[in-house]
């Protein structure tokens, strides 16, 4: 038997995601969930909402890169925390939010051509910032489980 691709690893770590973490974030409180250490950072409802973000981003640049040259998709993750006002909707909304997206992200995934892992995606703000389908999906898990880290207590 052949080598794991990267796809079927990183599919792996999403859906065990997907699976524990819901089951794990309803045991927080409200309290817990809206406390903030400093006006500057994030509560565990904003670092929530913040992966919303991250996944619509995400989302959008699995799609384009399959029929577009090179995407280029950005976004102010600090920005989009602000305009949505993660703060004020109730957590069951955002964890909704969260797990829509990702099974729809799961299902992209699976559905993507293991030929095709090497095209290319943009997410440079200023300078050039060049990365493959391949390395985008493993920093997305990546950037999921560091900020799952700092939610979970």
């Amino acid at each position: 038997m052949g080598e794991k691709h990267v796809i079927d690893i990183v599919l792996a770590s999403l859906k065990q995601i997907l699976f524990e973490f819901p089951k794990k974030a309803v045991c927080i409180t409200d309290k817990d969930w809206n406390a903030k250490e400093s006006p500057e950072k994030w509560s565990r409802k904003e670092l929530l909402g913040h992966l919303v973000d991250s996944s619509f981003n995400n989302l959008q640049r699995y799609i384009r890169v399959q029929h577009e040259d090179v995407p280029h998709v950005v976004y102010d993750q600090n920005e989009w925390v602000r305009a949505q006002h993660w703060q004020k909707l109730p957590i069951t909304r955002i964890l909704s939010l969260w797990e829509g997206i990702n099974w729809q992200i799961a299902h992209v995934w699976e559905h993507f051509s293991k030929e095709k892992t090497n095209l290319l995606l943009d997410i440079s703000k200023e300078t050039k910032e060049i990365h493959t389908f391949a390395e985008m999906i493993k920093d997305y898990i990546d950037h999921l489980k560091h900020h799952i880290k700092q939610i979970l207590p």
